[in-house]
């Protein structure tokens, strides 16, 4: 270990240890949510990084009467004897006896990682203060292995006898499609998803659900008005835009996955909801290849297609509808991401 990282270890718990002698008597009193706590002093602390749950409540309630270490988040960076009663701030939370809560909850995969405004900034910071505290963070691909099913099906179809016509496809796979709503904790977005699985197994793109709050979400299926919530996020990827996700339901209709991309002027079908437009339909062309995996198409897409399918003639999934090459052109500039990017993270069949 360079001397550097052990100076800055050693500051660490210098800090640490001031911040304990300066909150003594400080204890949780009561439990708000599943990240949320309130203090003995009448302050309300909102766990970093932690998204509520039932199972983080559940651990937080045990914890009750338990003193603790508040570290202020540097986002709001309050001075901790000036804590304002009735006030919630956003902070790190030791135990006394040892032990970051927010590390605990992640690592135990009572939660996921909440990297959301207003505490995005600080994550890095919280990452190595949880390191610290032998509090270890998972990946957002956590804690339900043994739950899983990421099973898929590979399809290869071919022939002229089996290709489907737009108005099949869509009765088809209609509700395979669904709306996603999010918010950043200020604003609403709304883009499209997918599922691949009966058990709920979804894609999208990664910028729909970026910088938005994990939990704010609501999955909208098709001809259905219930509300559901991602409950687990597999594998994520910004610089090829889809994240792959577990949606909280099952028996859902789904949409089989091509085994080979389709070729330069194959047809293909979009399926998402443009400008709030639920599952709209458009037909086009794979116009060109402009990368490994990203094409051009000329199948009509807008704001809020984001995450939709892109289908060929045999009722295969080839591709996560993402976006256009010039806004406002009307050459119809579109592209998606081959819905190769996903592959190794799932389980053919």
């Amino acid at each position: 270990m360079s001397g550097k990282k052990i100076f800055l270890i050693i500051v660490g718990i210098i800090l640490i240890g001031f911040f304990i002698i300066s909150q003594r008597g400080l204890k949780i009193k009561s439990v708000v949510d599943g990240a949320t706590i309130e203090l003995n002093n009448g302050t309300y602390i909102t766990l970093l990084g932690v998204y509520p749950t039932e199972e983080s409540q559940e651990y937080l309630n045990e914890l009750k009467g338990q003193g603790v270490v508040v570290i202020p988040d540097g986002t709001q960076n309050f001075n901790i004897k000036r804590m304002e009663k009735g006030k919630c701030y956003h902070a790190y939370v030791l135990l006394k006896k040892g032990g970051n809560i927010s590390g605990k909850i992640l690592s135990s995969g009572k939660s996921l990682l909440n990297e959301a405004p207003p505490l995005h900034d600080s994550l890095e910071n919280f990452r190595k203060l949880a390191s610290l505290a032998n509090s270890a963070i998972p990946s957002n691909n956590s804690s339900h292995d043994d739950q899983r099913n990421l099973e898929i099906s590979l399809s290869n179809i071919s022939g002229d006898k089996n290709k489907l016509d737009g108005s099949e496809i869509f009765a088809k796979y209609n509700t395979a499609v669904f709306m996603v709503f999010t918010s950043d904790g200020y604003n609403g977005y709304q883009g499209s998803g997918f599922f691949i699985n009966s058990d709920g197994l979804a894609v999208s793109n990664y910028h729909v659900f970026q910088g938005t709050h994990i939990g704010a979400e609501q999955i909208k299926l098709a001809n259905n008005d219930d509300v559901y919530k991602v409950v687990e996020v597999i594998t994520r990827n910004e610089n090829e835009d889809f994240i792959l996700f577990r949606v909280n339901t099952s028996n859902t209709n789904f949409i089989p996955i091509a085994k080979y991309k389709p070729q330069v002027g194959e047809k293909v079908f979009a399926i998402g909801s443009p400008r709030g437009l639920e599952n709209t339909f458009s037909s086009g062309e794979v116009s060109q290849w402009r990368d490994k995996n990203l094409m051009q198409i000329s199948a009509l897409i807008d704001h809020g297609s984001s995450g939709g399918a892109l289908i060929n003639e045999y009722g295969e999934v080839v591709g996560i509808t993402s976006g256009t090459f010039v806004d406002g052109s009307q050459a119809n500039l579109n592209y998606a991401w081959s819905i190769d990017v996903i592959k190794p993270y799932v389980n053919s069949n």
